[in-house]
This record gives structure tokens, sequence and C-alpha cells, in this order.
């Protein structure tokens, strides 16, 4: 499932992934651990 936001602290919560995105390129990404 994706789930887009701003609140990083809710992405924290519930994600087991963080990737950040810019103009539909991915920047990063990495384990939430």
């Amino acid at each position: 499932m994706v789930c887009v936001t701003h609140e990083m602290g809710f992405a924290r919560a519930v994600a087991d992934r963080v990737i950040f995105m810019d103009a539909g390129q991915i920047v990063e990404e990495a384990a939430r651990y």
C-alpha cells in the first residue's frame, strides 16, 4: 500500500519503508529502522 503524507511523525509510525521523491523520481529510500 502506498500512503502519501507530509506528516513525518505519522509516516514514521505506520511505514516499514520511507521513500522521498522529487519530480516523480525516487531521491532517497530507506528502511524505517
